[in-house]
């Protein structure tokens, strides 16, 4: 007994259930680690229970509270600001506790959050606990991803990272794809104290797996004593440097989709909030199904090159809704949007992968997630602006949004130029 708990504190494997041959090794998963395995299907528990509740918990707050949705919408920008900051520290943590460790803690004070959040809710304790329990919330996610994604990177060889990223994103959209409509039955049927705790529920199996089944992947020689001046360190990789600057260009024509998109289909389209929410619902069915395939078909292409290619492609889609007002016609833009998702979005983190060094991944992992987490704040503002200042020009509110991705598609380009080949491959 006492050896049992020894290997489950420290991630040591376990006896291997005698499962059938064909279970274990299916074509997807065919000879990656187990711990890929766990972190598929961990986040895909995790992606679910976050969607079963957060996106009600503005309707809450709005409808319930009576919290006016400027403030409901602030609230939600400040989380997800100090979530941004807290993947720095996040990867830092990474590299010197360890990925597991990392983890475990973020997830187990995760579901703590949100047992919180269950509770503020039932007994009416009113809006601040609940932004404050949000923001929690929020940097306790984006100090969980860091240490995943570096662990990712550990344990998948060079020539299947963007596979391999590719896997770990259909599992997230199978989960964000299941999660809102089971909120959206629990908070109609039964209660939202009920639906937080169904995501506590969620968090937690993702966390039992990763604590039984996950051992450490962190190389040695990476602990030494937290030093700020060591994450500004990183600033002397020039080649990283300009990755992630061009890569807040490229969020930013990347996140709108859903504040932009929303807000245009209701002034200067003709479909309804539930055809909206089928165009939604088209991104995160082709994602689940085409994203391993094409990811598989464009290995052999640089890196590089398929971010500029996904950025140039989310350009076409978003400037092409400005033609389109009907229903049938959007799902063409769509379409090409979430093509763009598809093949951009694995080469980007495989590139991360490539660009750090086996000790600082986690550090490499959180700093891009800061970038990309500023282009995405910045996003749905610029959007907004855009719609404000040319309200009868649909060509020029898409224009504007654009021209960052265009930026960030020479950017690429440029880059694809100064890198070697070695760090500039998904498949060697």
């Amino acid at each position: 007994m006492a050896k049992f708990f020894h290997g489950i504190y420290y991630g040591l494997p376990l006896p291997k259930p005698q499962w059938r041959e064909q279970s274990t090794r299916s074509l997807l998963f065919k000879d990656y680690d187990v711990r890929f395995k766990v972190l598929f299907f961990g986040r895909l528990f995790a992606a679910m229970g976050w969607s079963v509740s957060m996106p009600f918990l503005a309707i809450y707050m709005s409808e319930t509270l009576l919290i006016d949705p400027g403030i409901v919408a602030l609230t939600y920008t400040v989380a997800a600001l100090f979530g941004a900051l807290s993947q720095i520290i996040a990867g830092e943590l990474a590299d010197r506790i360890g990925r597991r460790v990392t983890m475990v803690f973020a997830m187990s004070v995760r579901v703590a959050i949100f047992i919180l959040i269950a509770a503020a809710v039932h007994f009416q304790l009113g809006f601040m606990p609940l932004a404050i329990l949000m923001t929690a919330s929020s940097i306790t996610g984006n100090t969980f991803h860091p240490a995943a994604n570096a662990m990712i990177t550990d344990i998948v060889p060079p020539s299947r990272r963007v596979e391999g990223f590719s896997l770990n994103r259909v599992g997230i959209n199978i989960g964000w794809a299941v999660g809102p409509a089971m909120g959206g039955i629990s908070s109609q049927f039964l209660s939202y104290s009920i639906t937080f705790m169904l995501t506590a529920v969620l968090s937690a199996i993702t966390l039992v797996m990763i604590i039984i089944y996950v051992k450490e992947s962190c190389p040695t020689g990476a602990v030494e004593k937290f030093k700020l001046r060591n994450v500004l360190e990183i600033r002397k990789d020039r080649n990283f440097i300009i990755y992630s600057l061009f890569t807040v260009f490229a969020s930013i024509i990347a996140m709108q989709m859903v504040s932009t998109l929303s807000m245009y289909s209701q002034r200067y389209t003709e479909i309804t909030e539930a055809e909206l929410g089928g165009l939604f619902a088209l991104n995160g069915v082709l994602v689940v199904f085409l994203q391993f395939p094409v990811s598989r078909a464009l290995s052999k292409y640089r890196l590089t090159t398929l971010l500029a290619v996904g950025t140039i492609l989310y350009c076409v889609g978003y400037l092409s809704v400005s033609f389109f007002t009907t229903f049938a016609l959007l799902l063409v833009s769509m379409t090409i949007v979430t093509l763009g998702e598809i093949v951009s979005s694995p080469p980007a983190m495989a590139l991360v992968g490539n660009m750090a060094p086996s000790t600082r991944r986690g550090e490499y992992m959180g700093v891009f997630g800061l970038f990309e987490s500023m282009g995405g704040s910045f996003g749905p503002l610029i959007g907004g602006i855009a719609i404000d200042s040319f309200p009868t020009m649909p060509i020029m509110i898409w224009t504007i949004p654009c021209l960052f991705g265009l930026v960030a598609a020479v950017g690429f380009i440029i880059l694809g130029k100064r890198l070697k080949k070695e760090t500039d491959t998904g498949s060697l």
